[in-house]
């Protein structure tokens, strides 16, 4: 889009936390904890991906043993 000289409003969350509502707007890194949000968030995937690939792998090798 951005080739095609297309703007659009990025997108954003809303929040909650202990009462105070946050608003984040994707690619902004001018929170103060945004280095450490994007790091949890990095960690938070990576591990979704281990998931994501053990059960993979459990699912082919039953597979494998039931074929």
């Amino acid at each position: 889009m951005e080739r095609r000289g297309v703007k659009k409003s990025p997108g954003f969350s809303i929040v909650e936390i202990f009462g105070t509502l946050h608003k984040f707007i994707a690619h902004d890194k001018s929170y103060p904890e945004s280095e450490e949000i994007y790091m949890r968030l990095s960690s938070i995937v990576n591990e979704m991906k281990f998931d994501m690939d053990s059960r993979n792998q459990y699912y082919f090798l039953y597979a494998m043993e039931n074929f």
